[in-house]
């Protein structure tokens, strides 16, 4: 796996400085953005124990990423309740 890591030196020469990053995918608009997952999961589990992190970096690698095959690919949509992905689920959800 690539890790990517991007800093930006912003240097204002007025009394207003603003730094816009603009990031964009073709997927569809489903529920929010990755960048507010990221956001969520930076203020909600970076400061947690190493265990616990530890723990949540599974989940992730197991719902998320998916490995091997998809999560919960062994049952129907009815059955993954919550973790359903189709379209029109996540529109409910939202």
């Amino acid at each position: 796996m690539k890790t990517v890591q991007e800093w930006h030196n912003v240097e204002s020469t007025g009394s207003l400085c603003a730094l816009v990053n603009c990031w964009w995918n073709a997927a569809p608009k489903r529920i929010e953005s990755p960048m507010q997952a990221l956001l969520h999961a930076f203020y909600s589990i970076s400061s947690l124990p190493d265990n616990e992190r530890e723990a949540w970096q599974a989940f992730f690698e197991y719902f998320v990423f998916q490995p091997d095959e998809p999560a919960l690919s062994h049952l129907t949509d009815e059955e993954k309740g919550l973790f359903q992905t189709s379209l029109q689920h996540c529109q409910q959800l939202r």
